[in-house]
C-alpha cells in the first residue's frame, strides 16, 4: 500500500445502524503505525494493522500525529493507540458517499442521545 494513500475501514454499527463501515482516507500520509496496549512495541506494518480489526474508542491531536485509541476484534489484542501523521483526511460511508466532520458530529451525537 502508499504511503501516501491509506485507507483504513472501521466498524460504525454503533452510530447508525444503517452503515457497516467509515472508510478513513488519510492523503500524503507520511507514517502511521499501531503501538498494542499489552507490548507497547510499534507496529509498523500496514497489512498487521489492518488485521487488527480497530474500532475508534476516541482521537486526539499529539504532535505532528491524530493518536486515535481503539479496540481490536483479534484474540489475544485488547486494543492500543493508533497514530496516524497525513496531510489531509477524507472520510466515506460504507456506499463510498463523502462525510464531513459536521455529518460525523450529528451522528455521534445521534448515538449518544439515544443512550440517555
Amino acid at each position: 500500500m502508499n504511503l501516501s494513500e491509506r485507507s483504513i475501514a472501521i466498524g460504525t454499527e454503533m452510530i447508525d445502524k444503517e452503515y457497516e463501515y467509515f472508510t478513513y482516507h488519510f492523503s500524503n500520509c507520511y507514517s502511521c503505525y499501531f503501538v498494542p496496549w499489552d507490548t507497547m512495541v510499534r507496529v509498523d506494518e500496514t497489512s498487521e494493522i489492518t488485521e487488527l480489526e480497530l474500532e475508534i474508542n476516541e482521537s486526539e491531536p499529539e504532535g505532528e500525529y491524530i493518536k486515535i485509541t481503539c479496540l481490536s476484534d483479534k484474540p489475544g489484542i485488547e486494543g492500543g493507540y493508533l497514530f496516524i501523521n497525513s496531510d489531509h483526511l477524507t472520510i466515506y460511508d460504507h456506499v463510498n458517499q463523502e462525510l464531513t466532520f459536521d455529518d460525523m458530529r450529528i451522528l455521534a451525537n445521534r448515538y449518544w442521545n439515544s443512550l440517555r
